[in-house]
């Protein structure tokens, strides 16, 4: 198992596994699948050329297939918010899980936002009823901030989230 940050040339598996991610976990995201130029490359591609060095997309490899993915967002920029990161995009694949390709993601991602000058806190946010998720944060030291109702709203139905943060201090 590799886990390391996408290049330009994982364009297209990340594009792949996206896709599958929207598809096959709808609840999970903000995006949709049906969203105009979800899965367009070149918008993709700028993406992951500009993510590092402190926005990465990563990816979980097996076998040279990317099977797993995670992003990490620092508004480094922005003065006031600096010290706060967001993960989003966890996935894994439906047959690779149980495997703990999940945890090893996470912690990589953990690890990696520790290496940020100014970082504190970490925070995302989990569909409420996603119990395999929500336990995987908790396990990883993430505690719930608040709860957010009816962010989602997919084919009538509203979806709750839970926010939580992990401290990196």
């Amino acid at each position: 198992m590799d886990i390391r940050p996408l290049t330009p040339a994982d364009v297209d598996q990340y594009l792949a596994i996206w896709q599958r991610a929207l598809t096959d976990a709808p609840t999970a995201f903000g995006a949709s699948a049906n969203d105009p130029g979800m899965f367009d490359r070149d918008p993709a591609l700028q993406r992951i050329a500009q993510s590092l060095p402190y926005n990465p997309l990563f990816g979980v490899f097996v076998d040279g297939q990317q099977v797993a993915l995670s992003s990490l967002f620092y508004a480094g920029h922005r003065e006031k918010i600096r010290h706060r990161l967001q993960i989003h995009q966890v996935f894994v694949n439906a047959e690779m899980r149980g495997q703990g390709i999940a945890r090893a993601m996470l912690n990589e991602v953990i690890a990696f936002a520790r290496t940020i000058p100014d970082a504190e806190e970490i925070y995302l946010a989990v569909t409420v009823g996603n119990e395999s998720a929500r336990r995987l944060y908790v396990s990883a030291g993430f505690e719930t901030a608040y709860f957010d109702r009816s962010y989602l709203k997919i084919d009538g139905v509203y979806y709750d989230l839970e926010w939580m943060w992990l401290s990196l201090v």
